[in-house]
């Protein structure tokens, strides 16, 4: 498919959680398709998904499982739905407007971060090879995306 002109190839890793109502998809890019967040939101939105909300172990457990199941060469960072657009160091799942930042919340950064370190990091990267730990980071860096499916559509 085509985002902003661009067309993207991808290939998904699915899984499924048994004990809660969510799957994820892991979309990983395969040629120069890699996307900024609003590109991975498209893309998400055009299979009819949604960037994911990462809140609980399980969550990124299940997140970890499907990003094992790609190709050994695209396991690096990919978005999630998280962003403080809008007010610094309140973070936001895009998909619920859920505040990411409250007591007894699940929490993955990490250590150091959220940092704004360049001024301008509003999104949320999820390093694979730091036990799928997050990092605040520029929204138009080129990334692969995991997006989220209710159990109704798996």
């Amino acid at each position: 498919f085509a985002i902003n002109g661009r067309s993207i190839r991808m290939t998904f890793s699915i899984v499924k959680m048994l004990f809660k109502e969510v799957c994820f998809l892991v979309a990983v890019v395969l040629s120069l398709g890699t996307c900024g967040t609003s590109e991975a939101w498209q893309a998400c939105e055009s299979y009819g998904l949604r960037l994911a909300s990462v809140t609980s172990p399980a969550d990124t457990n299940q997140i970890k499982v499907a990003l094992n199941n790609v190709n050994a060469q695209y396991k690096w960072t990919f978005w999630i739905a998280g962003t403080d657009l809008g007010k610094y160091r309140s973070f936001r799942w895009i998909t619920t407007n859920k505040e990411i930042w409250r007591p007894n919340l699940y929490l993955n950064w990490y250590p150091g971060e959220p940092n704004n370190a360049r001024g301008n990091e509003y999104c949320i990267e999820v390093y694979q090879e730091s036990a799928n730990r997050w990092n605040d980071v520029e929204c138009n860096k080129r990334h692969g995306f995991v997006c989220q499916v209710d159990n109704a559509s798996c």
